[in-house]
């Protein structure tokens, strides 16, 4: 398993679109991809279609303990 992680402290760098169209672009591949959107702004989420207002469970229940993957 390859892990890739795209950091970079500074805002409004392409951060989110390069990571969700790696991704796109992996899975069309045949590659299983998770990707985590770990951005308020949840700028992958949408970019993918889908509502993050409705989504369940998010990251931050995941990470508070009271759900699970």
């Amino acid at each position: 398993m390859q892990v890739l992680a795209l950091v970079c402290r500074k805002g409004g760098v392409g951060k989110s679109a390069i990571a969700t169209n790696l991704a796109a672009g992996l899975s069309a591949t045949g590659y299983r991809v998770l990707l985590c959107d770990l951005d308020p702004q949840a700028a992958s989420t949408v970019g993918l279609g889908i509502d993050y207002t409705t989504a369940s469970p998010t990251l931050d229940e995941v990470f508070q303990g009271g759900a699970s993957l």
